[in-house]
């Protein structure tokens, strides 16, 4: 039994699944991926193909190579087509919280801010140790005005072992803020402009 022979199956933590099998049609070889609402649904479907259904070894594999293009296209600023093919992993796999972060800097610097924050809150929730969503976590806060979410998210990146000239700057910056309330007027417009001040000036002077 090889590859074309089999389907993978992706359980989702709401008990979804997805489904990803090769397609080989005229010598063409193409990865299809398919939503279902139960895995019984999702096996039934692979076996009217003629699949066998086997666990997710297989669709993560497939994934890996769109993954690292999604990396390659975030790095070099590519916001576009580093979106597409995050969305792509996450139609398989809505738990690749690797994916869930990239997309989340991928909304924070096309100027969609709580977009951002929604993924990178997912990031952080499939993986809790994984320093640098918590880090973006909180720059997004800072510049949402959210003071004492930025600090929290910021020091939980610190915890997680990552080490960021940014994540110090910002908290100093934040600290800087006052002890206001958090929910004051005032306290979240000076936490905004404070942290667009911070990152200009930054900008500036690379």
């Amino acid at each position: 039994m090889d590859i074309f022979d089999q389907a993978s199956i992706v359980p989702h933590r709401d008990g979804t699944c997805g489904l990803t099998w090769v397609d080989r049609e005229k010598n063409v070889a193409t990865v299809r991926t398919r939503q279902f609402e139960t895995r019984r649904e999702a096996e039934a479907f692979a076996r009217s193909l003629g699949l066998e259904p086997i666990g997710p070894e297989m669709a993560l594999a497939l994934l890996l190579p769109t993954k690292e293009k999604a990396f390659s296209a975030a790095k070099s600023g590519d916001w576009h087509l580093a979106e597409e093919l995050a969305h792509a992993v996450l139609r398989v796999d809505p738990d690749d919280g690797d994916m869930r972060r990239i997309l989340g800097v991928i909304y924070l610097k096309t100027d969609r801010l709580d977009e951002s924050i929604t993924e990178f809150e997912m990031a952080t929730r499939i993986n809790p140790s994984d320093g640098a969503a918590h880090h973006n976590l909180g720059v997004a806060y800072a510049y949402q005005g959210r003071r004492d979410d930025a600090i929290a998210a910021l020091k939980k990146a610190a915890a997680t072992g990552m080490k960021s000239a940014i994540g110090s700057d910002l908290l100093q910056l934040l600290h800087r803020v006052g002890k206001g309330s958090a929910d004051d007027p005032s306290t979240i417009e000076l936490t905004k402009t404070l942290t667009r001040q911070y990152f200009q000036s930054r900008k500036r002077g690379s």
